[in-house]
């Protein structure tokens, strides 16, 4: 019993403490900002369910007077139990969660959301890495209560509905949008991944606002209370 203790607390050295704090609402939004997810984890304003919940809007050009004009494309509860530690979102309105607040690459690592709003994948890191070549990534990079699979993440969003998530140098997950699959391979695997990876426009980054203090939904509620 002593060996299996000593064990034990040898495997978690060197191990990187989290700090979790309470999740707050945030917005993440796609190039050009024209497509806005706005997340409010539960018991939050604008969220008295007992799930995250996204308001996905489109907004209008701002004009010179810089006045905000969205339209609600769709309001759902994500499958996060609490809120999506990251999310990206594409510019034909895919949405795409990653990681799961209070414990990074376990259950929602990475979740799909069609443009109407629709759950069409979700993926525990269990799943994730499963394949070898993540799970020696998984290994490098966990922490004491997470694994940050993603930490030196990129992301491509293609014209032909698909997400390339380059996780390491000779790691990419390619991942099927509308089929809700995915495949992991070397960079060479996948022909079209150097002339995506290599297009501005399909280039893209976890663009988050914190909401703590006032949001889109903030504003339409007000103007509807008037």
């Amino acid at each position: 019993m002593t060996i299996l203790v000593v064990s034990c607390l040898a495997g978690t050295i060197g191990l990187a403490a989290d700090e979790w704090m309470l999740p707050e609402p945030a917005s993440f939004h796609s190039r050009g900002m024209q497509l806005v997810a706005e997340i409010f984890p539960p018991a939050s304003r604008q969220n008295q369910g007992q799930r995250a919940l996204c308001y996905f809007y489109e907004l209008g050009y701002p004009g010179t007077r810089w006045d905000v004009t969205p339209t609600l494309k769709w309001k759902a509860e994500l499958a996060n139990e609490k809120m999506p530690v990251d999310a990206i979102v594409s510019q034909d309105g895919w949405l795409v969660t990653i990681n799961n607040w209070y414990g990074a690459g376990q259950a929602h690592s990475l979740v799909v959301y069609d443009p109407r709003g629709h759950l069409v994948a979700d993926w525990s890191g269990d799943r994730l890495f499963a394949d070898p070549a993540l799970q020696r990534i998984a290994r490098d990079r966990m922490s004491t209560s997470s694994v940050w699979w993603n930490q030196h993440a990129k992301y491509y969003f293609t014209r032909q509905q698909v997400l390339y998530v380059s996780v390491s140098p000779d790691a990419v997950i390619r991942v099927n949008l509308a089929a809700g699959s995915y495949r992991v391979g070397p960079p060479s695997a996948f022909r079209d991944y150097a002339a995506t990876a290599a297009d501005a426009n399909a280039d893209t980054e976890v663009w988050k606002t914190s909401l703590r203090f006032s949001s889109i939904t903030d504003i339409l509620a007000t103007r509807t209370a008037r």
